[in-house]
């Protein structure tokens, strides 16, 4: 795999240029180029970027932690290539939940979570 998981995670803090504040996760998965098709990345992200009642989004706004998430894998032959895909989740933070991050990562991962124990619905 491109990415040694003896090495990972990996926590960066990086001081902004602007005055946005950004929590970013990425996950290293095997290749989906040839579920072109089908686009199981692409499913995924409309449920974890859902802004709906239930959502994560709902969650971290309803607590003043967020303003806005993203989620998905880029189009760049990085970041989706015959070797692997990077799926990213991108929270943009309030200054509330720039100081609460921890909680905000806490609840993105229990989301995924409970998107892996459930089945699809339709």
């Amino acid at each position: 795999t491109p990415f040694d998981k003896a090495t990972l995670p990996k926590l960066f803090r990086v001081r902004p240029v602007r005055d946005t504040h950004r929590v970013s996760m990425s996950w290293q998965l095997p290749p989906t180029v040839h579920l072109y098709r089908s686009k199981p990345a692409h499913y995924i992200s409309h449920l974890i970027g859902h802004e709906g009642a239930g959502s994560l989004l709902s969650w971290l706004k309803r607590r003043g932690m967020a303003t806005n998430l993203t989620a998905g894998i880029g189009d760049d032959d990085f970041e989706h290539n015959s070797m692997c895909c990077i799926f990213t989740v991108e929270i943009t933070l309030t200054t509330q939940g720039l100081e609460a991050w921890p909680d905000a990562v806490h609840a993105a991962l229990l989301y995924l979570e409970m998107l892996r124990r459930e089945t699809p619905q339709r």
